[in-house]
């Protein structure tokens, strides 16, 4: 039975398996010209059990489908790259992305092996990806502080970048560059006081989603500064921040972040806090606009009057 082309493409740009869509093109003649001639952009998942055999595999991958907009990668089997395992870095980063020009949307999942980078066909000249505008790299141990400013570079379009256990500290000030960044995951990394609040003193005014949970270099002054220099800030994460007692950061998010709508600062057991019922009072009127607080482990949490009088007053605020 013949399928019209406009019916073949809306089926193949639902097949996410690299290897179904190549294997789709050797069915006939018909079916090749359609996904090697039409506009399928389907968006790439690499299964996780998935072993290449060689570089050549991605190579004809990007040729096959140039235009694709997400690509998913999980590199923590990929041992057969010149019988070497990829390391993630922002050089090979650039050199895959590169063969991917309409790309908008790249996720890396972490390798938890020693891994070195492979033999990439190197382009002529590091031109940056300006189509690039989400890029997922969590548990990526290998990615440090020189590497940050690569990113910058190569991807100066990102607005949603996630460097989860990276180990990044004074790196991140390159991250001011990128003037488009709205989300920015910084969870478990080495950041200190000083380089968020170099970082702060950019441009990072456009930033609205922050995750700073699990930084144990951090404190509340680090946070101020951060803060402080984030107007339109929507989402704020800092669980598990030791060093985080919560009395400062509240009151300088009701000062500088009236915008936000969740907050999400949870405290181990037995951690010292310094949120009390006013604060959070105070807090819920300047931010007109939160939605959610999560508080565990703060006194005023288990507080039942507190609880009350912000459902009284602040029906729309949920505190947890």
């Amino acid at each position: 039975m013949d399928f019209p082309p406009e019916l073949l493409i809306a089926i193949f740009a639902h097949v996410s398996n690299p290897t179904d869509l190549a294997t789709l093109r050797l069915v006939c003649r018909a079916w090749n010209g359609v996904i090697k001639g039409s506009h399928v952009t389907p968006h790439l998942l690499w299964p996780a059990e998935a072993r290449l055999p060689d570089m050549s595999a991605l190579v004809l991958l990007s040729e096959w489908f140039p235009r694709t907009p997400t690509i998913q990668l999980n590199v923590s089997l990929w041992s057969n790259f010149e019988t070497k395992p990829w390391e993630t870095t922002a050089t090979a980063l650039h050199e895959f992305t590169h063969r991917f020009p309409k790309l908008k949307k790249l996720t890396v999942l972490p390798s938890h092996i020693q891994t070195h980078e492979p033999a990439w066909p190197s382009s002529d000249s590091p031109r940056p990806h300006l189509g690039l505008e989400n890029l997922q790299c969590p548990g990526q141990l290998l990615m440090r502080d020189t590497c940050c400013k690569d990113v910058a570079t190569l991807f100066p379009n990102l607005t949603d970048l996630n460097c989860k256990s990276w180990s990044l500290d004074s790196g991140v000030t390159a991250f001011r560059a990128l003037v488009k960044l709205r989300v920015l995951s910084l969870r478990y990394t080495l950041i200190t006081d000083a380089s968020l609040a170099r970082f702060a003193a950019g441009r990072i005014t456009q930033l609205t989603h922050l995750d700073l949970s699990l930084c144990r270099g951090v404190s509340d002054m680090g946070v101020y500064a951060v803060v402080m220099g984030s107007p339109h800030l929507t989402t704020l994460s800092l669980d598990y921040m030791p060093n985080v007692h919560g009395g400062v950061t509240i009151m300088a998010l009701a000062t500088a972040c009236t915008r936000l709508k969740a907050l999400y600062m949870r405290k181990e057991t037995g951690m010292s806090s310094t949120v009390t019922p006013p604060h959070l009072i105070y807090f819920a009127h300047k931010c007109s606009a939160l939605k959610c607080v999560v508080l565990s482990g703060h006194p005023p949490s288990n507080s039942h009057a507190t609880t009350s009088l912000l459902n009284d007053y602040y029906p729309n605020v949920f505190l947890w």
